[in-house]
């Protein structure tokens, strides 16, 4: 099983601190850029982050973190801390609940369309082979969750 948990550190683009996703002690961007050093992972910040000013999106992202048990959902999880938004880069993980465990089959790039955005994102990703499947005690991916509640941290300006 693996482990996962949001704390507070300093990322590649934003100079304050923030929370990060950390799976099995790694944050989840770094994670990426090491499996993937030609892509632009290192640096994407959570879309947990109050940090998006779009409605919709920000609901899209909290109904798909966590489907209901026996469902899955894809959910947008990083993104470019420059937009903040569904515009840009964006990753998202396909996200399956159990009672006891919440598993994230894959990662991908989306890789929807414009015109889609916000409520077809996850549609069409991009599909990165050689990281996960992750599995999670479903205990402490809600304590992570909860921690993203609570922290409700003024939007980063670039």
């Amino acid at each position: 099983m693996n482990s996962i948990d949001a704390i507070t550190l300093k990322s590649e683009y934003v100079p304050d601190p923030h929370l990060v996703i950390r799976i099995d002690g790694t944050p989840l961007d770094s994670l990426l850029a090491s499996a993937f050093p030609e892509r632009l992972f290192s640096g994407l910040v959570p879309t947990l982050l109050d940090w998006i000013d779009d409605d919709r999106q920000r609901q899209i992202v909290w109904e798909r973190i966590l489907p209901s048990d026996c469902k899955s959902s894809v959910a947008p999880i990083l993104m470019c801390p420059d937009d903040l938004d569904f515009w840009c880069t964006i990753v998202v993980a396909e996200i399956s609940a159990a009672p006891d465990v919440i598993h994230w089959m894959r990662l991908g790039m989306d890789d929807s369309k414009r015109e889609d955005l916000p409520d077809e994102i996850g549609k069409n990703v991009d599909w990165l082979d050689g990281i996960g499947p992750f599995t999670f005690d479903r205990d402490h991916y809600s304590r992570m969750l909860d921690t993203f509640r609570q922290s409700a941290q003024p939007k980063h300006v670039t």
